[in-house]
Formats: C-alpha cells, sequence, structure tokens
C-alpha cells in the first residue's frame, strides 16, 4: 500500500497582486492505496481566462487518469487522456462564446505508483523526484520559438509538445512547481535541482509534523519578499514524500 505526506499551495504572484488580479496558477493532489496523483496548471498570463483554464485542467483531468489508471497504464492512454482533456477544454471555450486561446494553461502531471511512475508535461514548469539516492528534474522546462513563450494545453500544435516519460522504479519523493519558481528551484547551468532548496522542505515532510501549520509555513515562504525579489509571478509548490503514516493532505488552490 502507497502511504504519502502532501503539501500544497498556488499563492498570486506580487505583480498580479499589484494589479488586483488573482492567482493564474492551480494545483490538485489525491492518493489512494494505488496511486498518488499530482497536478499542476498555470494559466497564461496573455489569455483572458488562463486561470479558469488551469482550474479547469485541475478539476477534469482526474477523471480522465482514473479510467486508464487500472494496472500497467501505457504512454499512449496517457497521451489520449490529455488529447480528451483538451478537446473538453476546447469545446468549453467555445460554448463560453470564446477560443481555446483565452483558456490557455500548462499541463504538469505525476501519476506514481509502488514501482512505477508516469509523467506528462505541456510547457513550463518542473517535476523533480528523488527515489532516495538520485534526484533530478523529469522534464526541462521547455520555453516556445520566443523569450518568456511557452506551448499551452490548448494550442493546435499540444500533442506534438507533449512530453511524456514511464519509469520502473520507486519514486519516494517529488516535488512539482509553476515557472514563477524556476529560477528559484532549478540550477540552469547544469541543469539539476537546487538540493538547498528542496531539502528542507523535504525534511520537514519528513519529521511528521502538523500538516496546517506546515501549509501555513509553506504559503508564508511563497509569500515572502526573499521569493518576491525574486519573482513576481504566481507561484505553485507541490511536495510530497511517502511516510509510514495515514495519508494526509492539506492545500490552498
Amino acid at each position: 500500500m502507497l502511504k504519502w505526506r502532501s503539501l500544497f499551495a498556488s499563492v498570486v504572484g506580487s505583480s498580479h497582486a499589484d494589479n488586483q488580479q488573482s492567482c493564474q496558477d492551480a494545483c490538485h493532489v489525491q492518493a489512494d492505496q494505488h496511486y498518488w496523483i499530482g497536478i499542476v496548471s498555470d494559466g497564461a498570463g496573455s489569455a483572458t481566462h488562463g486561470g479558469e483554464g488551469a482550474n479547469y485542467v485541475i478539476e477534469h483531468l482526474p477523471t480522465y487518469i482514473h479510467s486508464i489508471a487500472q494496472g500497467d497504464m501505457t504512454l499512449e492512454q496517457l497521451s489520449h487522456c490529455v488529447e480528451q482533456l483538451r478537446q473538453a477544454l476546447c469545446c468549453f471555450a467555445e460554448q463560453k462564446g470564446l477560443s481555446p486561446r483565452d483558456y490557455a494553461c500548462t499541463l504538469l502531471l505525476a501519476v506514481i505508483s509502488q514501482n512505477q511512475a508516469w509523467f506528462a508535461q505541456i510547457g513550463d514548469g518542473a517535476m523533480v523526484v528523488s527515489n532516495g539516492s538520485t534526484q533530478g528534474v523529469v522534464f526541462w522546462p521547455e520555453q516556445g520559438t520566443y523569450a518568456n513563450m511557452t506551448h499551452f494545453l490548448t494550442d493546435d500544435t499540444a500533442l506534438a509538445n507533449l512530453q511524456l516519460c514511464k519509469v520502473t522504479v520507486s519514486i519516494t519523493e517529488i516535488a512539482m512547481l509553476s515557472d514563477g519558481l524556476q529560477r528559484l528551484a532549478l540550477n540552469y547551468s547544469q541543469k539539476t535541482p537546487h538540493h538547498e532548496f528542496f531539502a528542507p522542505m523535504w525534511q520537514q515532510l519528513r519529521r511528521r509534523q502538523h500538516l496546517p501549520l506546515l501549509h501555513q509555513q509553506l504559503e508564508s515562504f511563497l509569500h515572502s519578499a526573499s521569493v518576491n525579489d525574486r519573482t513576481d509571478d504566481d507561484k505553485t509548490l507541490v511536495l510530497a514524500t511517502r511516510l509510514s503514516v495515514d495519508i494526509e493532505s492539506v492545500g490552498v488552490e
């Protein structure tokens, strides 16, 4: 049986707060005796309803994943789920009298079982995983043709830019983050995670401390001057570790 302890938060960036805009990031975490599932989506700042697109992703994608999470999932099945989600979001936009581009958002997805893991990504953001001895970035964050641009789920070319990966290894810890934290959490020169960024937070989760308190501390950290001085974008961080305790998750979206 899988037993996970998870912590997650999405907070508005200082630039959006100054302009009285809401957070365009969204995240979702759930776990049962078979799978840990994490989803992060970042609404495009240039999209009029990017935040709504991100919330649509985290609300509807779990249903598609559960439909294939029976036994050994294939990357083809996972790709089909993402395509179903894209089509549904595009239809939703059209029903609202808007274009899919108005709901543009990125996608990070992790599905982890006892000894296997599946990952999918469209756009920027990052997933960092550890098996207890080795830590690394699943997909290095991609950008579009120009600086400060990336790929989105609603793009016509979304499937061409979908990154997929399946590994047969026991993942013990994972972090998922939107692009607002990339420069703090990743070492771009070496294309590796910043160990100093993740280690203290995973250590707190391993100590089995009170999750509501850890959640308050995570939110305070994401809102702190030390973070906002380096990024004014919305920020999402998902952290999870396997522990011999009951599954418990606390989060804010």
